[in-house]
């Protein structure tokens, strides 16, 4: 039956007005979007015929349309909304179409359709993983997959290990938030974003390592303490925040440094950084990259003494390491960072008191902590 009792405008029916006696319609060609909660509660249809035009369905559009059990997805739809079809309890066939590329939370809850799937991760359309059903602690997400739904295993206290493959592009918004025993987590090359909270709250993930920099990294996505290593063009970089990853301007300089490729171009970046824990950090690695360059080792040389006092505050016996291996201390310097670490961390004074002696023993002809 042809639609009516329905409010379409600019190509969006935003509502149909369920009238008695009414259990077919069709949403007339023209209309791209099926606006949120538009066929909401209407739990005597039973068939809903959708235009060819259609591209988006929108938050709750269809949920507790209860007699409704099989409905086809024309070919141009790419988006699906939070709940679009939950509670549909005699949905029992859905077309989905494969060019969907986003779905959202609960999209298919308490459905027939949902509870027949036979695998655990349940993926749809281009690639979307749109549910997890599963009970297993370690999990590997299959091979296709492009996204994941929202908060796709927000609070799983069983979850320990995740997987994802080659060809993953995006970490979703709380995807793992609250999953307090996840400790290890394999990323691909082709991750491009972590959204917000991805990893939030998970206390148990202590490191963190990227194939290949991310374009974007959002805000409270990594958890306070862990180590970040990001694999570079000119090598590794890894960097250990005291604080929550908050996506600020210096996160997003720090990432565009970790991609670009031209020296020239990073030093620009790298001015405007100002967190001052984040460039001692980076600006040793670019030293240690671009030997040659005089920007990159002026600044260590002029921030050793810094660095080394925060080193020794903290207890970062690794972050030290990687500064003496530049070699760029004089020995007065040296010699003042002794004194200081010794009041801070024995474990910071050794290094140092060791990088020392290796200076006495070999002299300037070895190239020890130049003057």
């Amino acid at each position: 039956m042809k639609l009516e009792h329905a409010i379409i405008r600019d190509g969006e029916l935003r509502r149909y007005r369920q009238a008695s006696g009414i259990r077919e319609v069709i949403v007339p060609e023209g209309v791209h979007t099926i606006g949120g909660m538009a066929f909401y509660g209407c739990d005597r249809l039973t068939s809903i015929r959708l235009p060819s035009t259609l591209r988006r369905i929108e938050q709750s559009a269809f949920s507790r349309c209860r007699a409704l059990s099989r409905l086809d997805l024309p070919d141009g739809v790419e988006a699906i909304g939070d709940g679009a079809f939950s509670q549909c309890t005699s949905l029992r066939e859905i077309g989905i179409p494969p060019q969907l590329t986003s779905v959202g939370r609960h999209a298919f809850r308490d459905t027939p359709w949902l509870a027949a799937q036979a695998e655990p991760l349940v993926m749809v359309g281009n690639g979307v993983v749109c549910a997890w059903q599963g009970k297993e602690a370690n999990v590997v997400l299959p091979n296709g997959a492009h996204t994941c739904v929202e908060a796709l295993f927000d609070s799983d206290r069983k979850l320990r290990s995740l997987v994802l493959p080659e060809g993953v592009r995006s970490i979703s918004k709380r995807m793992c938030r609250r999953c307090p025993e996840l400790a290890a987590v394999k990323l691909p090359e082709s991750l491009t974003v972590i959204e917000d909270e991805a990893f939030a709250g998970c206390e148990s993930l202590k490191a963190l390592h990227f194939p290949a920099p991310p374009l974007q990294i959002g805000a409270d996505a990594i958890p306070a303490g862990c180590v970040l290593t990001f694999e570079t063009a000119w090598g590794a970089v890894t960097i250990t925040l005291p604080m929550r990853w908050r996506a600020h301007a210096d996160e997003r300089l720090f990432l565009a440094i970790l991609q670009e490729r031209d020296p020239a171009q990073i030093e620009s970046l790298f001015r405007t950084i100002r967190q001052t824990e984040m460039k001692l950090m980076l600006g040793i690695r670019l030293a240690a990259a671009y030997p040659g360059h005089p920007y990159f080792m002026d600044y260590v040389r002029r921030v050793a003494k810094a660095a080394v006092k925060q080193f020794a505050e903290a207890g970062d016996t690794a972050s030290c390491a990687a500064l003496l291996a530049l070699e760029p201390l004089s020995q007065r310097i040296i010699e003042e960072l002794i004194v200081y670490a010794s009041e801070h961390s024995a474990a910071v004074s050794a290094q140092l008191v060791e990088y020392k002696r290796r200076f006495l023993k070999y002299g300037d002809d070895a190239g020890r902590m130049r003057l």
